[in-house]
């Protein structure tokens, strides 16, 4: 079998006015139906991702005060357009964490890192090799839904972190000129 490696980006991209809906957002996160999580595969204090309904509150939040970031980041991509089938959040606190895995049956993966309390990064598996990808509060990370990743255990000195994913199917590819 031939294999040819190819590039795939990983675009992170702050979202600007951050700060003027953080506050709102997170409280509409604490009103909502949530799970906790814990096997051995993952440790989440709270999360909505069962929740299938695009609708709450919170999601609308989310996507209105996005929405020009997110097309920045489909442009960059070349694509006019995308539909997002999922969007959920996740609270981590001490100790929690998300092992490696990886998003099927969409084209790309977003996470939002609306609240940190410590040097926060995401760590991708590529080539059997672990990198880490460093982000800040307020940034999107966009991938292909294919690059395993995961959410390293949050530290003690940490008093958690809030992230908003999100799986995406783009549409209408751009040629560049």
């Amino acid at each position: 079998m031939k294999s040819i490696p190819i590039e795939q980006q990983i675009l992170i991209q702050s979202t600007p006015n951050h700060t003027q809906f953080k506050d709102l957002l997170l409280k509409q996160i604490e009103e909502t139906t949530y799970q906790t999580i814990n096997n051995s595969e993952e440790s989440i204090s709270k999360t909505d991702y069962h929740i299938k309904e695009t609708q709450r509150e919170w999601v609308k939040t989310f996507t209105s005060n996005t929405q020009e970031t997110l097309q920045e980041i489909l442009n960059t991509l070349q694509f006019q357009s995308a539909n997002f089938p999922s969007v959920w959040f996740q609270q981590y606190q001490t100790n929690d964490y998300h092992d490696f895995h990886h998003h099927p049956m969409s084209n790309y993966s977003g996470i939002y890192y609306l609240e940190l309390t410590d040097n926060t990064y995401t760590q991708i598996l590529i080539n059997n090799t672990i990198k880490d990808i460093e982000v800040n509060e307020g940034d999107i990370l966009v991938l292909p839904s294919q690059i395993v990743h995961r959410c390293p255990k949050v530290p003690r000195n940490a008093t958690g972190r809030t992230i908003i994913s999100f799986n995406f199917d783009t549409h209408k590819f751009t040629v560049a000129k």
